[in-house]
């Protein structure tokens, strides 16, 4: 059986939407991939054809929020403001999409993206990073 890219976009948001239902609910300790991939109504090894680990999904949710903090901030943004007005906007936009991911970002985000972190242990890190960096 052919899986066509619409299959796939809809298994990737599938995945996407349990885990962040249950890393709201339970925690992203407690949230097994099982569960996710459970909740998605997936076989457990597809999971891993979409994402190589919990922390990458956890990684993709978290750029999800970014990239709409990002989109906001874009459309809000005059261009005349002061700088500290700028960033003022550009953080308080980011924080109040990233405010689902509170319980789990800072684990996540120190375990994908800290400086002592190898891009080798979450590639999505490789793609988040300096994406996030331009927009700062």
């Amino acid at each position: 059986m052919r899986v066509t890219a619409e299959t796939k976009t809809r298994t990737r948001q599938a995945l996407l939407r349990s885990a962040r239902k249950l890393f709201e609910k339970r925690g992203f300790e407690p949230a097994t991939t099982r569960d996710i991939t459970a909740a998605a109504g997936i076989a457990l090894g597809t999971l891993f054809n979409y994402f190589p680990s919990k922390e990458a999904l956890a990684l993709a949710i978290i750029a999800e929020c970014l990239e709409a903090a990002e989109g906001e901030f874009s459309e809000k943004l005059r261009g005349d403001e002061p700088l500290e007005e700028a960033l003022f906007l550009h953080i308080a936009t980011g924080l109040r999409h990233l405010r689902p991911c509170r319980p789990y970002e800072f684990s996540v985000l120190e375990s994908t993206l800290g400086p002592l972190t190898s891009d080798r242990a979450c590639p999505e890190a490789q793609e988040l990073r300096p994406r996030h960096l331009d927009t700062v």
